[in-house]
């Protein structure tokens, strides 16, 4: 990875991403073996999250991420720190304040 900042703007693009339902920039940010642990700790892959942001049966209302640290080793950069995510899933809302970490790897040159 090049610097923090790049990793941090990476964090930003991906969140505005899911804000706008921006399916395609999903897609192309996510890797083919994208995994996420979800609030209820159930795995979530990429396949099964794009499928939701493009059906509807989720859309982001709020996303902010606050106290992000970046750590870089190599082509490897981990952040940690706070989300707060407000959603609408299946209509309900839903959503909360959460601590994550993000692995992001470069990839192919990006």
């Amino acid at each position: 990875m090049e610097s923090e900042t790049a990793v941090i703007q990476a964090e930003r693009g991906w969140n505005d991403a899911y804000l706008r339902s921006d399916f395609a920039k999903l897609k192309a940010i996510r890797a083919g073996d994208y995994m996420d642990v979800t609030d209820d700790g159930t795995f979530d892959t990429r396949t099964t999250n794009l499928r939701s942001i493009k059906s509807g049966e989720e859309k982001f209302t709020a996303l902010s991420v606050s106290n992000v640290m970046t750590r870089i080793y190599g082509d490897v950069a981990i952040n940690t720190g706070a989300l707060h995510m407000e959603l609408l899933f299946r209509g309900v809302p839903s959503g909360g304040d959460f601590l994550f970490t993000d692995i992001w790897q470069k990839r192919k040159g990006s």
